[in-house]
């Protein structure tokens, strides 16, 4: 038995069976919390301690001490060095274009609604990509918005933006980090994960703002990241692109069962 959320072994009790148990959640961060709901988080971290122990093979994919930082697996460095030649297509464009990202789930519904508002005073083009949960058919669009339906292929997206608007999930987070774009995070608020994201992933380029921010202070800070240069901050990092095959060898019955031959 395969799965990746530890409430998920709950639901299979047949204890002839192997539970293989692959998670990205070691324990729960408690800080963010107070009161009952810091004594809760704690009682869940014993739970898991004592599950895990339960289990015939645990992987766990981060650091135990903390959040590791890595890397898209669908970027090799050929695809990131494209970033500087469309950089020179950008210079002469009369408008810049801010890419806004949601992610999968509705929970980034009104961020979408907040940049919607503020769009018609900015001077610059907006794409917007929701996420498959979250209804694209807006009656009434501003010009300088383009409503793009959740895809899989958001390369092309992020090496055409100046900007890049987005929450704090791991996958968003680490693609606008490789790329090096300038980038506003707001992460959801009181989502552990997503805070943790927003403190741990940062480079020059990346501002995090609160979701609760007023429309005429993200309009402030949109113009302000507009007109940063970043020319200067422009270095990749090493990239190790065999995470996919590591994980092809965690999860390959062969490698479980030790049959390596």
């Amino acid at each position: 038995i395969l799965c990746d959320e530890f409430w998920e072994a709950f639901l299979y009790k047949d204890k002839n069976k192997k539970i293989i148990f692959l998670t990205d959640v070691y324990k729960f961060e408690d800080r963010y919390f107070k009161g009952i709901s810091k004594i809760l988080i704690k009682l869940l971290n014993i739970v898991l301690k004592t599950l895990y122990k339960k289990f015939y093979t645990l992987f766990y994919t981060e650091c135990l001490d903390s959040r590791c930082i890595g890397f898209p697996a669908v970027y090799e460095k050929k695809e990131i060095k494209m970033e500087e030649k469309i950089k020179k297509v950008r210079k002469f464009r009369k408008r810049k274009v801010l890419l806004v990202v949601v992610g999968g789930t509705s929970a980034g519904k009104d961020l979408i609604d907040k940049i919607l508002k503020i769009s018609s005073k900015i001077n610059a083009n907006f794409k917007i990509v929701c996420g498959p949960r979250i209804n694209c058919d807006f009656k009434i669009l501003p010009k300088n918005v383009e409503i793009i339906k959740f895809t899989n292929n958001m390369l092309n997206y992020y090496l055409d933006a100046d900007l890049v608007i987005c929450q704090a999930g791991l996958s968003t987070m680490l693609e606008v980090y490789t790329l090096n774009k300038k980038t506003i995070v707001f992460p959801i608020k009181n989502h552990v994960e997503q805070l943790e994201n927003s403190e741990k992933i940062r480079n020059k380029n990346m501002i995090s703002a609160d979701r609760n921010i007023s429309e005429e202070e993200l309009i402030k800070i949109i113009d302000e990241m507009l007109s940063r240069d970043n020319s200067g901050d422009c270095v990749y990092r090493n990239i190790n692109i065999c995470g996919v095959k590591n994980a092809y060898k965690v999860i390959s019955w062969r490698y479980l069962t030790k049959q390596r031959e």
